[in-house]
């Protein structure tokens, strides 16, 4: 087949793709597209021409029997033959793109992040930059004041603050809750969100937060009702604003130095 010329569209697509690893044909579908037949169109025309692949739910469970999808199944609004995409092989090659967000066992976290991602991305308007795991591993390397590995699911950077946001969906343990919110509560991020999926993970969290008040807490399903220990219940913007007002000027990434270190 002759290739295709990209649309500003697929380029988007692509780019998520890069970004965040796995996206589902309903969020692609809610995001890209006005009805599923242009969606299906345009995915196969991209899968034909060998820049994305797909696999049904089934058969991608089925063959890497990961466990603890079904519970998250309505809230995605998939049934076992809707399809999720991900870059082929040789679209992954050009752009030099790292296979660590293709790991089977990241696949629900990263579909459920997709749904955090969008909605954070409709009620920040002004954010500089989404970054990802690969992305803020490769910066870690160049700021001293991120560590390797200690990286958010994204990260926020923005003219006047850098935000962490962290997907909760399995529980960890005791040590890696203790170093990860000891390095946060000192670290380049000035503020901090969880987003759990279970009630039981809150509890746990907000143990080990503290009395740090640059931590938010939201259930995934809820993501624009944030949870401060300190001011109780209020929306993203709410919440970013009470935290940035708390925040010396200093401890936010200067938008010239990051912009210097990801080009």
């Amino acid at each position: 087949m002759k290739s295709i010329v990209l649309q500003e569209r697929d380029k988007q697509i692509l780019d998520l793709l890069r970004d965040q690893g796995f996206v589902s044909f309903e969020q692609l579908l809610n995001r890209h597209f006005k009805s599923a037949n242009a969606c299906s169109k345009r995915l196969l025309l991209l899968q034909n021409n060998d820049y994305i692949k797909s696999k049904t739910i089934k058969e991608y469970f089925q063959n890497n029997k990961t466990k603890g999808f079904f519970p998250h199944q309505l809230s995605l609004g998939l049934k076992g033959q809707s399809k999720i995409y991900f870059l082929s092989t040789s679209y992954r090659k050009l752009v030099c793109e790292t296979n660590r967000l293709l790991k089977p066992d990241l696949c629900i976290h990263q579909l459920l992040l997709n749904e955090i991602r969008f909605f954070l991305e409709s009620e920040i308007k002004d954010a500089r930059f989404l970054l990802n795991d690969p992305q803020l591993k490769i910066l870690s390397e160049h700021q001293l004041a991120r560590r390797k590995e200690f990286t958010p699911d994204i990260s926020i950077e923005h003219h006047g603050y850098t935000m962490a946001v962290e997907l909760e969906r399995t529980q960890k343990s005791a040590n890696r809750y203790s170093s990860r919110f000891w390095y946060y509560r000192d670290s380049v991020y000035t503020h901090v969100i969880y987003y759990y999926v279970n009630e039981a993970h809150l509890r746990i969290l907000l143990r080990y937060a503290g009395q740090a008040r640059k931590f938010g807490f939201a259930h995934y399903l809820r993501p624009n009702q944030v949870l401060s220990k300190a001011w109780g219940y209020m929306t993203i913007n709410e919440w970013i604003s009470k935290v940035t007002s708390i925040q010396p000027k200093k401890s936010a990434v200067s938008t010239a130095s990051l912009s210097q270190q990801t080009t």
